[in-house]
């Protein structure tokens, strides 16, 4: 009885069971059939649109069609969508269609950027995949992460640019062509951005980015080869346009100028790096020409000056438009090696030239004064051109001054000593010292220093001082009237010769023609205003020129002689700066005044 009675239990159960079964079915079907629904709502795009608060169930079978279905439209971004969907029933299965879709993305871009023109059309499609990537994917470690494709497009991109675009390595050993190589990575940029530009579409921006990263990295390569100074300034004014370029195409791109201004600093050091080392390896040359010059006591080689300024100039005016720091930078690097070498000349002149009997001879005082003038009319045209004239600057044209005046003092005592002889016998035999006049000439033109204003003003205040000397020791020689004569007479030739040389200012002020005046005044009063002229034109005439010059006159009583020479005592002081001094070294014997009077 107890066995009958479960069999009819089992047997109950199994009818429930079977009257229950069309309903499962039929909620089988109506989940398969939302299902269906969705997947063609995906497709069309219009799923992810609409709020849905009911839980959904994906069979994997059915949702491996669609993702085919998604990927063989490359429609990226929804198939992205779909297998975020499934990560929570079949992780495995996920991760394969993630990485299938990567390879068929990657394979996409890849075509279109080799010229594939079909494919650029779904490259939108990429960049709305990058982009739901960026909103919803949370995969941050696994290796497979959607967190790295914007890296691999990065590398796909840069692998493409450094193909088409950075052709050509570069390597200065090789004795290549900056300049040629520079021109074809310009032709190469400028090509592949406008040939990009139409098909990349929204992936053009990345490209941009990707390029200034390589080109940045090709300009950091060329930075650090061995370049001199022409080819540095060659790379940094070309990386500026550069620049430009990309700032024009980039809309502006704070990383990126960050990037490129720490290139432009590093490349900028290296410019003042070699800049101080072709100005310096010009100075040790040009010194070391300057030694052997002087030492082998020749009239040599044209001033060299010319070399190193050329040399400096260079390095200056090359970077006078790349801006106001780098300018500054150079400057000074210019000015602090100029000031170096004329240091270093200074103290060569005053220990080689001026002990030496090298310093005897008219070329070297007069090549001295021609490298002086060279340095100075070279700086005031850079300080003129820079608008500024700092303490260095000014350190440097005092150091100039100085140099100078030692170069006049050794040409002074370099003519008293040419012209001592000549001067000697001149009232006698004065045709050796038209001979010795027009070599001095030749020499001055020779040094292309025919206009300098302090050589002439030199050369005139210490032959005329030479001439007035010899007029005063050969005076005793010459019987009465005639002294004025003879001193006249001598005078015309030196007067003739400057007559061309000298301005008009220091024409009127001719010691020469105030002592033929003197000599030849008649009277008292005449006499009186030309001496009062005479001695505040000429702050170096003393008493006792005043009283040789009586004297050889004559005819001058002590009572107006002590008058005459009143003028001398309370004459007004010249503080002109340029002023001219004949009779500072002339020397006059000693006499008694009481026996001046004829």
């Amino acid at each position: 009885m107890l066995k009958e009675a479960e069999s009819a239990a089992e047997r109950a159960a199994q009818h429930r069971r079977k009257k229950e079964l069309p309903k499962n079915n039929q909620a089988m079907k109506q989940l398969g059939e939302e299902f269906k629904k969705i997947c063609a709502e995906i497709i069309r795009g219009t799923h992810f649109k609409k709020n849905y608060t009911t839980k959904v169930y994906v069979d994997q079978e059915a949702s491996s069609e669609t993702f085919s279905e998604l990927m063989s439209k490359k429609l990226y971004r929804e198939a992205c969508t779909l297998i975020s969907r499934l990560e929570q029933t079949a992780v495995e299965t996920t991760v394969t269609m993630f990485q299938e879709l990567a390879f068929d993305m990657w394979e996409t871009v890849e075509k279109a950027l080799n010229g594939d023109q079909s494919l650029c059309v779904h490259l939108k499609s990429v960049a709305d995949c990058l982009q739901w990537v960026k909103e919803e994917s949370d995969h941050e470690d696994a290796q497979w992460s959607p967190k790295s494709w914007d890296n691999t497009l990065e590398e796909l991109i840069s692998k493409h640019i450094r193909e088409q675009v950075l052709t050509h390595e570069y390597k200065r050993k090789a004795k290549m062509n900056l300049k040629r190589h520079l021109e074809i990575l310009e032709g190469n940029t400028l090509r592949n951005i406008n040939k990009n530009k139409s098909l990349l579409g929204d992936l053009f921006i990345v490209y941009l980015e990707c390029l200034s990263v390589c080109m940045l990295q090709h300009l950091s390569s060329l930075a650090k080869e061995d370049l001199n100074y022409e080819e540095s300034v060659l790379l940094y004014r070309w990386g500026i346009e550069e620049h430009w370029r990309q700032v024009f195409c980039l809309k502006e791109s704070n990383a990126f100028d960050a990037l490129f201004n720490k290139w432009l600093n590093d490349t900028a050091s290296k410019i003042i790096s070699t800049g101080k080392k072709t100005i310096y390896t010009a100075r040790r040359e040009m010194l070391e020409e300057e030694m052997k010059w002087n030492i082998q006591q020749e009239p040599g080689p044209e001033c060299n000056f010319n070399g190193l300024l050329k040399e400096a100039m260079d390095v200056l005016k090359a970077v006078e438009d790349l801006g106001d720091k780098l300018v500054s930078d150079v400057r000074g690097v210019f000015l602090d090696e100029v000031l170096q070498f004329l240091k270093r000349y200074n103290t060569f002149l005053e220990a080689k030239v001026e002990r030496s009997d090298s310093g005897k001879q008219l070329c070297v005082p007069l090549r001295i004064v021609k490298n002086c003038q060279i340095l100075r009319n070279t700086l005031e045209d850079v300080g003129d051109t820079l608008r500024v004239k700092s303490t260095l600057y000014l350190e440097i044209i005092n150091i100039i001054h100085e140099i100078e005046d030692r170069g006049i003092k050794l040409f002074s005592a370099t003519l008293k000593l040419t012209f001592k002889k000549p001067f000697k016998n001149y009232f006698t035999d004065n045709i050796k010292f038209k001979d010795v006049l027009q070599e001095l000439q030749n020499s001055i033109e020779h040094a292309g220093i025919q206009n300098n204003k302090i050589v002439i003003k030199t050369e005139l205040c210490v032959i005329v001082g030479l001439y007035i000397q010899a007029f005063f020791n050969y005076s005793n020689k010459i019987e009465g009237t005639s002294k004025a004569e003879a001193f006249m007479n001598g005078s015309k030739p030196l007067q003739n010769f400057f007559q061309s040389l000298v301005s008009d200012e220091v024409k009127r002020k001719d010691p020469l023609q105030y002592i033929i005046n003197i000599l030849n005044s008649q009277d008292s009063k005449s006499l009186e205003t030309t001496i009062a002229f005479f001695s505040n034109d000429h702050q170096d005439l003393r008493e006792e020129h005043l009283n040789a010059i009586l004297k050889i006159k004559g005819n001058i009583s002590f009572t107006e002689k002590k008058r005459l020479v009143y003028f001398i005592k309370h004459r007004k002081s010249d503080h002109q700066e340029d002023k001219l001094f004949f009779f500072r070294d002339i020397k006059v014997k000693p006499f008694c005044p009481w026996c001046c009077v004829s």
